[in-house]
């Protein structure tokens, strides 16, 4: 069996990177990798919007951009093309164009490698991964207050889908200090660790407060 964590947030920096990092530390495992679908979106508007960033940047006093902000230090520029050109191929051309590549990294795998997707963002994209064969997948959604000018950020459709997902296996609520929201995230992470021995993610709407080791 394989195993397949797909992750989201209800808004930019809710916290899926320290849920990453300590999702891959929990695990341990050799055959443990973190994936993102968006990096062959990324890539393309990279590419195809280069003469206006170059332009921009030469002629406007908009934030200077460069080949970091397309993918993990997005600004406001890159985040509007990125939210944009998503909407525009997963809403009006290819919902699936991007869960599709990712699917061929999975069936490549060994038995029991365990996948933890950090930018999930729309519904099609679980129950395609639900209805492949010898995969398993656990749903996580982090809840972080809005705060300025994230409300514009999370407005946009594609960032709001998953507010109405119905199959999330866990809700973590980041809402307090960066130690409290650590410790939901090491005892959610533990917690999984035993299903995957399972291989069963029953839908729960707690959050464990301790974890017996297995």
């Amino acid at each position: 069996m394989k195993h397949v964590i797909l992750l989201s947030g209800n808004r930019p920096h809710a916290g899926k990177d320290t849920f990453v990092d300590e999702f891959l530390r929990v695990m341990s495992l050799s055959d443990s990798s973190h994936l993102k679908l968006s990096i062959p979106l990324k890539q393309i508007s990279e590419s195809a919007f280069a003469p206006l960033v170059e332009y921009l940047n030469e002629n406007t006093n908009a934030p200077k951009t460069i080949s970091e902000n397309w993918y993990e230090d997005k600004n406001e520029i890159t985040r509007l093309i990125l939210q944009a050109m998503g909407g525009t191929i997963l809403e009006e051309l290819n919902e699936d164009y991007l869960i599709n590549k990712t699917i061929k990294t999975i069936k490549k795998s060994n038995d029991g490698s365990v996948f933890i997707i950090s930018d999930w963002r729309k519904s099609i994209e679980y129950h395609i991964l639900d209805g492949l064969d010898n995969v398993d997948v656990t749903t996580i959604r982090i809840y972080r207050p809005l705060i300025g000018e994230d409300t514009q950020h999370s407005n946009a459709s594609i960032e709001t889908e998953l507010d109405r997902f119905e199959d999330m296996h866990f809700t973590i609520e980041n809402d307090s200090t960066l130690n409290e929201y650590t410790h939901k995230v090491i005892n959610t992470c533990e917690y999984i660790r035993q299903l995957i021995d399972e291989y069963e993610v029953p839908v729960i709407d707690y959050l464990p407060e301790e974890i017996e080791e297995p």
